[in-house]
């Protein structure tokens, strides 16, 4: 089974977001510098491995075991057993891609923009849609003239490469699986930041997409909203059904209500400082000028639990999010941008809890369902950061710390951020700089400075 939109996207003509091979998190450029795996620990030739693992496919990661990149044979078979029509305007966006069509008629199998003595719709008939997303390496480059789309294999003899599978605006599928050119997968190197489109294992004579999706909404699901008693404090949370099975709580750390910003923490602080400033920063040595944990020494990514404020507070059920945590809720939510949360005058985004699996991820999209404040939901508001002394775009940006480090670049940790503007940094979204209203960023997520924190509770 195959997802109808490509990771990252919340609808099939939109590209979705860019990936190394391998990685489970999209990047501002991709280069070999950058690479996890330049320094060849895995996935080298020599170790044996020539398929993803299931911790470094971000599908599997993102969506479930059941679910995972495609793998060399999934891509010829969707070739060999499906009908692709080629389109400049699909379903009225002007994007350009092949439509892959379930087939309706015997001949048709494997067929490219032939002739069909069966009709096929797109408003009506069941299909996926491959827009020409390009890549991305320091830009991006060759938007709506080609498409490059990750498998799980690495290339057979240059464990460099990896296979993708593409085509180009010609409507010539231009890859070689080597038995001829007019279709198939060719090798890249792995590090390039490409398309992917998750496949979900199924077995024979199930029922189709969106079959199942239709089962799924007349399913009852339990949730378990509620709260929890912590050192006299209560905690309230939301279960949005994630497959993880996390819980995010209600408010900030250190507010009471949802609106309120609650404190500010540098990353990997137990508590609230003064000044934001390096100096004084708890892992920093400023006379020897340098970062005494979470550096290229000890090779540290990830908060250590005594380093995490939600867990020194809270217990070992929560923490602050990790960026698979916050990938998650960016997937399953339904975000809409709000200037006055609850007649609070508070902007930020509401994070609904979706009511069909037509809502997962929408950032301000359109749904069939009606939602209000009442609806099982978190707000995120616009709390800004500190500086120094100074805060900064309070009420027109939000940025909350992860748990993960930025790798490679030493003092800057990962934030989940937004602003109130036309350019990129509107949409949510995972990012290693503090975000501006008025430009693309205000330089590293240093993690000396002051951030809020939303905990989130783990599955016990």
């Amino acid at each position: 089974r195959w997802a109808t939109c490509n990771i990252g996207a919340d609808s099939p003509e939109k590209y979705g977001e860019y990936f190394a091979w391998g990685e489970i998190l999209p990047k501002e450029t991709y280069t070999n510098d950058n690479y996890k795996y330049k320094d060849n620990s895995k996935y080298n030739g020599n170790d044996g491995i020539t398929i993803l693992e299931q911790e470094d496919d971000v599908a599997s990661v993102l969506y479930g075991t059941l679910w995972s990149i495609p793998s060399k044979p999934a891509w010829q078979e969707l070739l060999d057993n499906c009908f692709w029509v080629w389109t400049s305007n699909y379903k009225g966006t002007n994007k350009s891609g092949y439509i892959v069509y379930r087939i309706k008629a015997k001949e048709d199998f494997g067929k490219r923009n032939a002739k069909s003595t069966a009709t096929y719709d797109p408003n009506v008939d069941t299909h996926i849609f491959l827009p020409l997303a390009g890549y991305q390496n320091t830009t991006r480059e060759r938007v709506g003239n080609q498409a490059y789309y990750w498998t799980s294999w690495i290339m057979e003899g240059d464990a460099n490469f990896a296979n993708t599978f593409g085509f180009n605006a010609n409507s010539y599928v231009f890859f070689n699986l080597g038995s001829g050119n007019t279709s198939g997968t060719t090798r890249y190197y792995r590090y390039n930041g490409f398309s992917i489109r998750a496949i979900r294992k199924g077995e024979p004579n199930v029922p189709t997409f969106e079959e199942e999706k239709e089962e799924e909404k007349e399913e009852e699901i339990s949730y378990n909203d509620g709260s929890e008693q912590i050192n006299g404090i209560t905690v309230e949370y939301v279960d949005f059904g994630l497959p993880s099975g996390n819980l995010w709580a209600k408010c900030n750390l250190g507010a009471d209500s949802p609106e309120k910003y609650g404190n500010y923490y540098s990353w990997g602080e137990l508590g609230m400082r003064t000044n934001y400033d390096l100096d004084t920063y708890r892992f920093w040595n400023p006379d020897k000028r340098e970062y005494t944990k979470y550096n290229a020494t000890d090779g540290l990514t990830i908060l250590e639990p005594s380093d995490d404020v939600v867990t020194t507070l809270y217990g070992t059920s929560w923490s602050i999010p990790s960026n698979p945590d916050w990938e998650e809720l960016s997937l399953y939510g339904f975000w809409i941008y709000t200037s006055n949360y609850n007649n609070t005058n508070k902007e930020g985004y509401i994070v609904y809890r979706a009511k069909s699996e037509d809502d997962y991820g929408k950032k301000n999209g359109y749904s069939q369902n009606t939602y209000n404040i009442k609806d099982a939901h978190i707000f995120l508001p616009y709390a800004g950061y500190i500086r120094g002394t100074s805060r900064i775009h309070v009420g027109s940006s939000g940025a909350y710390w992860s748990s993960w480090a930025t790798t490679g670049w030493t003092g800057n940790a990962y934030t989940y951020s937004f602003a109130r503007c036309q350019d990129r940094y509107n949409v949510p979204g995972l990012r290693n700089t503090f975000n501006s209203p008025d430009e693309l960023g205000d330089g590293p997520a240093g993690t000396y400075l002051g951030a809020t924190i939303r905990p989130v509770r783990h599955k016990k």
